[in-house]
This record gives structure tokens, C-alpha cells and sequence, in this order.
């Protein structure tokens, strides 16, 4: 081997070469990574503000509904959704308490004002009230409207995951409304303001089986406008439901 050339034995002094290209070749590679993770950062969606709250326990007074989905309307007419932990729904639990005043505790789901509850392990979850239960604002509207969107799960659109839609999150949206989570269509008016409508069926009940094929599909859907306290509901058949390429 020619003695001109630089050779690094680790426990000997770096060679001056090797010194030189070192100072200039790190800082170069470091910055290439740096703006290349800048630029993909900066290519990715923004995965919403969503909050799942695990930390604390929430708790809600209000008037408990089973159908079409499990939720509490607040004293102040709020809908909070009910759900258990992972993904299942809550209709077992919440089924003995229909249209009663309940004490509701769980950890807080939450995004862009609408409200879920996953409630905690253990047999008061769930608590009987005092007095009566208050009357509760449930609409089924007469007014029909073609809506284009994206059918996913609530649980994981309002906190639990992030992105919580998209095709990435169809299997999982699917696996969730199988186990009992309440379906949303996430909509967009001409002027940009965001829907969010629970689904229900033609009947006004749980709509589950008729989405579960099409979660994480663009899709328009054709149905009647109601609402359940603060929550607008879009009342569907299955024949009503066409994919479309945006």
C-alpha cells in the first residue's frame, strides 16, 4: 500500500484527509436529512385537532338515549356519544338506563364540537340520576339532501386516532363500526363549513349495517336531515349510497 495514502486505524489519530472531508461531508448529509424531513413533513395532511383525553375522568349529567346509538344530552342540550373502551360501542351497557337521568363517566373524545364519552371500567360507569329525566330534542326532518363526503367512525375521527379518515383508515373505521362505534358522513358545504352528521337508517336507528362496506369511500349519499340535541343526523338507505372519484 502506498504510504501517501490516508489509512484509519480507530485506536490511532484520524488521518488529516480523513479530518477534512469530515468537517465538510457531516454537515452537508445533516442538512440534506433536515430539509428532507422538513419537505416531507410539510407534504403530509394535517391529521385534525382531535383531543383524547386519558388523563382525567369526565363527568356528564344528563338524559340517556339507546337508540339510535348510545349517548347522554347534557342539561344544557350537548350530545355526548357513548362508547366502550377499544372498539365497541356501549348499547349493552347503556341499554338498562334508556330514558333515564344518568351520571355518566369517561374519558373525553372531542373535535370541532362534537362530543364522546369512553366510559370507564367497573359498574358505575353508569349511575341512576334524581328526578326525572328531562325531554330531549330529537328531530326527524322532512327536508332531503344529496351530500357528498366520507363515511367513517366517530370514535377514531374525534380524538382516537390520527388521521381518522382517509382510505389509509378504512380497515380500522371498518373494524369500528362492526363493533358497535356510530357511523358519521363527513361532509363539506359549497362555502367550505364542515358537517359532521350521524348516520342513521331509514327508520331513524343504528345505520351501521348499512355503511359498513363503504367506510373510507368517497361517497354521495341521499337522506333526511334530523337532529338529536346538538347533533345533526342524516336518516339513509342502502340505495341511496353511490361512490364517486373526486
Amino acid at each position: 500500500m502506498s504510504k501517501d495514502r490516508a489509512f484509519y486505524v480507530g485506536y490511532l489519530p484520524m488521518p488529516r484527509r480523513h479530518m477534512v472531508f469530515l468537517w465538510i461531508a457531516a454537515p452537508l448529509v445533516a442538512g440534506a436529512l433536515g430539509a428532507l424531513a422538513g419537505v416531507m413533513s410539510a407534504s403530509q395532511r394535517d391529521p385534525g385537532d382531535g383531543v383524547w383525553d386519558t388523563g382525567s375522568v369526565v363527568l356528564v349529567e344528563g338524559t340517556m338515549l339507546v337508540e339510535p346509538y348510545p349517548l347522554v344530552i347534557d342539561d344544557g342540550g350537548a350530545t355526548h356519544l357513548l362508547v366502550e373502551i377499544t372498539k365497541t360501542g356501549a348499547d349493552e351497557r347503556a341499554a338498562p338506563f334508556a330514558g333515564s337521568r344518568v351520571t355518566v363517566s369517561g374519558y373525553s373524545l372531542e373535535r370541532d364540537g362534537r362530543r364522546m364519552l369512553e366510559l370507564v371500567d367497573g359498574d358505575d360507569a353508569i349511575v341512576r340520576g334524581e328526578g326525572a329525566s328531562r325531554a330531549v330534542a330529537v328531530e326527524a326532518g322532512a327536508e332531503t339532501v344529496t351530500l357528498r363526503g366520507e363515511i367513517l367512525d366517530s370514535k377514531c375521527y374525534l380524538g382516537a386516532m390520527k388521521p381518522g379518515d382517509g382510505k389509509g383508515h378504512k380497515a380500522c373505521a371498518t373494524l369500528c363500526v362492526t363493533g358497535g362505534i356510530p357511523p358519521l358522513l363527513l361532509s363539506w358545504d359549497p362555502d367550505g363549513t364542515v358537517r359532521h352528521l350521524l348516520l342513521v337508517d331509514a327508520d331513524g336507528g343504528s345505520a351501521r349495517e348499512v355503511v359498513q362496506a363503504l367506510m373510507g369511500e368517497p361517497v354521495a349519499v341521499t337522506g333526511r336531515l334530523g337532529r338529536i340535541g346538538d347533533i345533526e343526523t342524516l336518516a339513509i338507505d342502502a340505495t341511496s349510497i353511490e361512490r364517486y372519484s373526486p
